[in-house]
Protein backbone atom coordinates (compact mmCIF):
# COMPACT_ATOMS: atom_id res chain seq x y z
CA UNK A 1 0.00 0.00 0.00
CA UNK A 2 1.31 3.43 -0.87
CA UNK A 3 -0.11 6.92 -0.76
CA UNK A 4 0.27 10.54 0.23
CA UNK A 5 -0.70 12.57 3.27
CA UNK A 6 -1.74 15.86 1.64
CA UNK A 7 -3.12 19.31 2.52
CA UNK A 8 -6.25 19.89 0.41
CA UNK A 9 -8.79 22.65 -0.05
CA UNK A 10 -8.15 26.28 0.72
CA UNK A 11 -8.49 29.21 -1.67
CA UNK A 12 -9.01 28.49 -5.36
CA UNK A 13 -5.72 27.75 -7.06
CA UNK A 14 -3.84 26.98 -3.85
CA UNK A 15 -1.34 24.15 -3.90
CA UNK A 16 -2.06 20.77 -2.33
CA UNK A 17 1.35 19.82 -0.93
CA UNK A 18 2.25 16.54 0.67
CA UNK A 19 3.11 16.86 4.38
CA UNK A 20 4.94 14.74 6.90
CA UNK A 21 3.03 13.13 9.73
CA UNK A 22 1.48 9.89 10.90
CA UNK A 23 -0.99 7.68 9.03
CA UNK A 24 -3.17 5.20 10.93
CA UNK A 25 -4.95 2.14 9.49
CA UNK A 26 -7.73 0.79 11.73
CA UNK A 27 -9.54 -2.54 11.35
CA UNK A 28 -9.66 -5.24 14.04
CA UNK A 29 -6.34 -3.77 15.16
CA UNK A 30 -4.41 -0.56 14.49
CA UNK A 31 -1.30 -0.03 12.35
CA UNK A 32 0.77 3.17 12.22
CA UNK A 33 3.26 4.45 9.65
CA UNK A 34 5.13 7.70 9.16
CA UNK A 35 4.66 9.88 6.10
CA UNK A 36 7.92 11.43 4.85
CA UNK A 37 8.33 15.21 4.62
CA UNK A 38 6.84 15.09 1.09
CA UNK A 39 3.80 13.18 2.40
CA UNK A 40 4.61 9.80 0.85
CA UNK A 41 4.12 6.62 2.85
CA UNK A 42 4.08 2.86 2.38
CA UNK A 43 2.55 0.18 4.56
CA UNK A 44 2.20 -3.60 4.40
CA UNK A 45 -1.20 -4.78 5.58
CA UNK A 46 -3.09 -8.05 5.75
CA UNK A 47 -6.20 -8.33 3.58
CA UNK A 48 -9.16 -6.56 5.11
CA UNK A 49 -11.09 -3.31 5.23
CA UNK A 50 -9.45 -0.33 6.91
CA UNK A 51 -10.44 3.14 8.01
CA UNK A 52 -7.50 5.44 7.25
CA UNK A 53 -6.76 8.64 9.17
CA UNK A 54 -3.72 10.79 9.74
CA UNK A 55 -2.26 13.78 11.54
CA UNK A 56 0.41 16.31 10.64
CA UNK A 57 2.02 19.08 12.66
CA UNK A 58 1.52 21.23 9.53
CA UNK A 59 -2.27 20.84 9.75
CA UNK A 60 -4.19 22.41 12.64
CA UNK A 61 -1.05 22.21 14.86
CA UNK A 62 -1.23 18.41 14.73
CA UNK A 63 -4.66 18.39 16.40
CA UNK A 64 -6.81 18.01 13.26
CA UNK A 65 -7.69 14.65 11.75
CA UNK A 66 -6.94 13.92 8.12
CA UNK A 67 -8.99 11.24 6.34
CA UNK A 68 -9.12 9.06 3.25
CA UNK A 69 -12.31 9.57 1.21
CA UNK A 70 -13.48 5.99 1.72
CA UNK A 71 -12.57 2.89 3.66
CA UNK A 72 -9.74 1.00 2.00
CA UNK A 73 -10.15 -2.63 1.01
CA UNK A 74 -6.88 -4.54 0.86
CA UNK A 75 -6.92 -7.76 -1.15
CA UNK A 76 -4.08 -9.82 -2.60
CA UNK A 77 -3.09 -6.92 -4.86
CA UNK A 78 -1.28 -3.75 -3.86
CA UNK A 79 -3.24 -0.56 -3.29
CA UNK A 80 -1.47 2.53 -4.65
CA UNK A 81 -2.32 6.19 -4.91
CA UNK A 82 -4.25 6.50 -1.65
CA UNK A 83 -4.69 10.14 -0.58
CA UNK A 84 -5.19 10.95 3.09
CA UNK A 85 -6.54 14.52 3.00
CA UNK A 86 -6.01 17.22 5.59
CA UNK A 87 -8.85 19.49 4.46
CA UNK A 88 -8.11 23.19 4.84
CA UNK A 89 -11.23 25.29 5.03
Amino acid sequence: MSGTLRLTGGPSGSSQPGVGGQVVFTSDDTHHTQAAADGTFTMSLRPGTYTVTGTSPQFDDGQGTCRADTRVVVTGTAVAGLVVACSRR
